[in-house]
Formats: structure tokens, sequence, C-alpha cells
């Protein structure tokens, strides 16, 4: 399955349904996968329920595979914001990944400056 890295706009009304803390206190702990949720407001868990976002089943989980990988997104997306992935480290001029940044740590004599392991796609 390709993760989903798109934010359509119907998305959006989701991502304020997941800001309410009633959502939140239902929703991380199913993320979690803490097992005890029996001390959980049963009206919170009702309204998780009719939003959509959750089901019952053994236990509580989220309702469907597209809320699997997107509920998660979206309450890490500004953390995601800040994270820098600078390639430069990896990848020479021409945007190919080099033989030695990849391999390095695990040889114990760098190979000839340039060689490539395989080009970036």
């Amino acid at each position: 399955m390709k993760p989903i890295l798109r934010r359509e706009t119907h998305f959006d009304q989701l991502a304020d349904k997941l800001k309410e803390e009633r959502v939140k206190n239902i929703i991380g702990p199913i993320l979690h996968g803490e097992p005890n949720i029996s001390s959980l407001p049963d009206d919170d868990i009702a309204y998780c329920k009719d939003l959509g976002l959750i089901k019952q089943t053994a236990g509580l989980i989220i309702s469907n595979p597209i809320y699997g990988e997107i509920i998660p997104r979206q309450l890490t997306y500004s953390t995601q914001q800040t994270i820098i992935h600078e390639t430069l480290w990896y990848l020479d001029k021409d945007g190919k990944i080099t033989y030695y940044t990849r391999i390095a740590g695990s040889m114990r004599k760098p190979p000839p400056k340039g060689a490539l392991l395989w080009e970036s796609p």
C-alpha cells in the first residue's frame, strides 16, 4: 500500500475533529496500543464512533485503513514539517547515491572516490 502524503481539502474537517480533547483522549490510546481503555468516557467513545473514526471489534480500533494512515500523519503533521531532510550527505552533484556514503559504516577501506552503488531514480 502506498502511503498517503497529500492533504486533501476534505480531510480538513477530520483535522479539526482530531484537535478536540475528547477525540484525542480516545484516538491516542488506540494508536499507542494500550489494551485497557475501560477508563475512557463512554460519551467520548460514542462520539468517535458516530464520527466514523473508530469501530468496536474485540476492542476499539481505527475504523478503516485510510484513517489508519491519515490520523497518525495528521497528529504528527507539524512535527513532520520541522524535520530537515538534507540529501547532500549521500548524493553526489549529479543526484546519484554514492557508494561510499551508503555503505561506509560497514567497510574498513573506502572504495575509490566517486564509485556508485546505484543510481537514484
